[in-house]
């Protein structure tokens, strides 16, 4: 199976950006999120094995696999965070 595009573009540029979106809202009503910066590399395989053994959380990466169905190589992107930016109680520069 040909690369998917977005693991494509990881390749050839690393800088990547992930953002989450809480539920809560601050008491200034703003909705609470966080926007990961960092650099990624991606590899190919062991991403069914690893979405079954859950997040790897050791150290400081975050380890996400790219959908797709089992037949077919799935991707393990690994992302080393360098700042985080948004609005929550964890964000001490950020409104609250």
């Amino acid at each position: 199976m040909a690369a998917h595009k977005k693991v494509m573009n990881v390749r050839r540029d690393a800088r990547v950006a992930l953002s989450l979106l809480g539920d809560k809202t601050n008491a200034k009503g703003l909705r609470e999120y966080v926007v990961i910066y960092g650099t990624a590399r991606v590899t190919e395989g062991g991403a069914v094995d690893s979405c079954n053994a859950g997040p790897d959380l050791s150290g400081t990466e975050c380890c996400l696999s790219t959908a797709g169905n089992a037949e077919h190589s799935r991707y393990i992107t690994r992302i080393t965070p360098s700042h985080f930016a948004g609005v929550g109680p964890w964000n001490t520069q950020g409104a609250e």
